[in-house]
């Protein structure tokens, strides 16, 4: 999937990454999960097609990902259906989780482009990695977004956890959260910045965010 493509090939090679993403949306359940049928599922997905064509798929780790929010499939189930046989599991109060990011979120799904998977970060910690991205113009990932890395680059996990920097935990928001594996289960769990290093944890990013302002009608009304 992260293989560059050459000059003549990129429109093949995005067209490829995003029938790829969808397959595996398709092959994990999400539109069961949804609580729609594959066709009501797809009419969600198609109208980010049009969005990638612009984009530049050389010197990121992915150029573009598929990104299904909260309110369509919630975060544990998503992250249960991450490896085949695994459950997702969690000890976080969704009350006390917040986030950082301003704005509005797409209510379905939406595309982040130019995606860095955290891994080349060099010796850093959460906080450090915070004004590294403000430096740099991108935007720290929340629980779907790290999720959706997780879905499509599963490999990741077998080697760092997912820090989710956007997001906070605790009534005093001082805890990140973290997507991680262990033998049973795909975990979401919170740990204080200054524990977390690049050493043990990845810090994926991204340059920007791409959704359809009117989404397509469809027979689920799902959550308000």
């Amino acid at each position: 999937m992260n293989t560059a493509p050459c000059h003549d090939g990129r429109e093949a090679y995005l067209e490829q990454l995003f029938q790829c993403q969808v397959e595996i949306l398709l092959k994990t359940d999400m539109p069961s999960l949804a609580g729609m049928n594959e066709s009501a599922f797809l009419n969600l997905v198609e109208p980010l097609h049009e969005m990638i064509w612009d984009i530049d798929p050389l010197g990121y780790s992915l150029p573009f990902m598929i990104v299904v929010t909260s309110r369509l499939v919630s975060s544990i189930v998503q992250c249960a259906k991450i490896y085949q046989g695994r459950r997702g599991e969690t000890t976080l109060d969704s009350q006390l989780i917040s986030t950082t990011r301003s704005g509005s979120t797409p209510r379905h799904c939406y595309l982040v482009t130019q995606v860095d998977d955290g891994r080349r970060c060099g010796c850093l910690t959460a906080t450090d990695f915070e004004e590294h991205a403000r430096r740099q113009g991108r935007t720290p990932f929340n629980i779907e977004e790290g999720l959706a890395l997780a879905r499509y680059c599963p490999e990741i996990l077998g080697t760092h956890d997912l820090c989710v920097a956007n997001m906070r935990y605790g009534r005093e928001a001082d805890r990140m959260i973290y997507i991680g594996l262990n033998e049973q289960s795909v975990l979401l769990e919170a740990e204080r910045p200054s524990e977390m290093t690049s050493e043990y944890y990845s810090f994926p990013s991204f340059f920007s965010r791409r959704y359809i302002t009117a989404e397509p009608s469809h027979p689920w009304d799902g959550p308000t």
